[in-house]
């Protein structure tokens, strides 16, 4: 029985799970939950022929001469009252493989993700132009966090909004906002000029899907300097690698040009993660967040100044500035009982510094405790010994 990829990506959503792996010599394996798990109990292993005939139907002869002289393609695909779903097929060893994710129709809210209330402050000032940055690995949430602020603003004013992706992931329907959405290899041949003629479409905000080198950064600076408010990712782990990288793009003789103009277009860098429940139903983001102000725009300026700075300042500027690091998510996430201190520390960039937390709080409430049970104890004692006897009275 040949292997049917519509069956495949049906089993994928009914299983709620994110990616679908086909590789020949294995069976069909989803992820759930960032477990690798069988799609069919008996999985019986996949061969060439098997994958051949499985995504021969959703490829285009061109996109098949693309495969057959690249090696590797990105593309998205939408299945009636199923989904969408982005593929990436390549070769392996000689042989074809192929990873689907799923894409919900639904474009998700900040609800929807469990976004923290501090995020929502980044868009707090719609008109105010310049650059924010979606950062973390793969996997770990960004495409959706990014949709869902575009969205936001889709719901809420009337912009024009330009998105540059490789591939087009969510449909996003016009609104109060006006919607361009271009794929690369479909709407455009070559991502920086794609760029760089965005420019010329009258944009109010634009979205770089990514940022892959020394020209789309220098590009994007423009455009957020010259009255957009651009959005694009990195797949960077923190803050200070967020921005180091971005630094590590520019040629040295412009270095300190290009520290000025990052420091002036940056508006809020925002970096994901997502970490498994206390209770194991499911996923929830831990985001460390910065936004620019005047403490971090002088960090960003001064080349004397070290950007590990800035991880004391995210932390002393939680209340006022609405920032937060990664350990300050985590902290309030197991305070909450929503997450586990063992994920916690799994996921902090500073577990040492982390657990030292948790175990002042921990000696706190036990302290606590202890002058709880103190009172209680001496409460009862005065209760006794003050309890007025009665007497019965002799006439």
């Amino acid at each position: 029985m040949s292997l049917d990829l519509n069956e495949c990506l049906k089993l994928l959503v009914e299983h709620n799970a994110s990616d679908l792996h086909l590789k020949v010599g294995s069976a069909p394996i989803v992820r759930k939950n960032k477990e690798l798990l069988l799609l069919y109990k008996d999985g019986i292993p996949l061969t060439q022929e098997d994958i051949e005939v499985a995504i021969d139907s959703f490829l285009t002869e061109s996109v098949k001469k693309k495969l057959k002289k690249e090696k590797q393609i990105d593309l998205s695909i939408g299945i009636s009252k199923l989904g969408r779903f982005r593929l990436n097929i390549f070769y392996q060893r000689s042989t074809l493989r192929l990873v689907a994710r799923k894409i919900p129709f639904k474009i998700p809210t900040y609800k929807d993700l469990n976004l923290p209330d501090s995020f929502q402050n980044i868009l707090k000032n719609i008109n105010k132009t310049g650059l924010i940055l979606i950062t973390g690995s793969t996997g770990n949430g960004k495409s959706s966090t990014i949709v869902s602020m575009l969205n936001d603003i889709n719901n809420r004013y009337s912009k024009h909004i330009i998105t540059i992706e490789d591939p087009i992931e969510f449909l996003i329907k016009d609104k109060k906002s006006l919607i361009t959405q271009r794929e690369l290899g479909i709407d455009y041949l070559d991502y920086n000029s794609a760029l760089t003629s965005t420019l010329r479409q009258d944009p109010d905000i634009i979205f770089f899907g990514e940022l892959r080198n020394t020209e789309s950064m220098e590009i994007t600076l423009n455009a957020s300097n010259t009255g957009h408010l651009v959005f694009s990712t990195l797949h960077t782990n923190n803050v200070v690698d967020t921005i180091n990288r971005v630094m590590g793009m520019v040629n040295p003789e412009r270095k300190k040009l290009y520290r000025m103009e990052f420091a002036s277009s940056l508006k809020a860098i925002v970096c994901q993660k997502l970490v498994m429940r206390k209770d194991h139903t499911g996923l929830i983001p831990v985001l460390e967040i910065l936004i620019n102000n005047p403490r971090v725009r002088k960090i960003l300026e001064d080349e004397t100044k070290s950007i590990s700075q800035l991880q004391e300042i995210i932390e002393e500027s939680h209340v006022a500035w609405g920032m937060q690091s990664f350990n300050q998510h985590l902290l309030e996430l197991v305070k909450k009982d929503i997450i586990s201190k063992k994920i916690a520390l799994e996921t902090s960039p500073q577990p040492e510094k982390l657990n030292l937390i948790f175990n002042g709080l921990d000696h706190s409430n036990s302290e606590s405790q202890k002058l709880k049970v103190n009172y209680e104890e001496d409460e009862n004692f005065q209760s006794k010994k003050f309890k007025r006897k009665k007497f019965k009275l002799k006439i």
